[in-house]
């Protein structure tokens, strides 16, 4: 995935397939597709990737946010990810405690990670 398309990632009421209520049939056709790819009949199955792909992966990867990272904003400092936990000194899994209280000025920020001050921005 491109750095452009992981950030413009649709969540929630925005992405197209939201509330999709799949039918059973449907449901049955997918999960018997999904099974027909188990083991062998799988073309990589038995295969690995060679250092030499592996480092070519790690090079195209270098750099990009994950997806899933969303900008958080706490105590009114943009930060590109959880990863605020790093400048502020405590962890990561604090962080999103602070982010789900109402105690704390702690939420996701509504703009792009690229916000001009936003503290370990690219």
């Amino acid at each position: 995935m491109s750095e452009t398309s992981a950030r413009s990632t649709k969540r929630g009421p925005e992405h197209a397939n939201f509330g999709l209520r799949r039918s059973d049939a449907t449901r049955a056709r997918i999960s018997e597709a999904a099974s027909a790819r188990t083991e062998d009949k799988n073309p990589f199955y038995g295969h690995k990737h060679g250092d030499a792909t592996k480092h070519r992966i790690a090079e195209q990867k270098r750099g990009q946010q994950p997806a899933n990272s969303r900008p958080v904003v706490a105590d009114g400092v943009a930060y590109p990810s959880v990863t605020a936990a790093r400048h502020l000194h405590i962890s990561p899994a604090l962080v999103i405690y602070r982010l789900k209280s109402l105690k704390y000025d702690y939420h996701y920020a509504e703009s792009d990670v690229d916000t001009p001050g936003c503290v370990g921005s690219p």
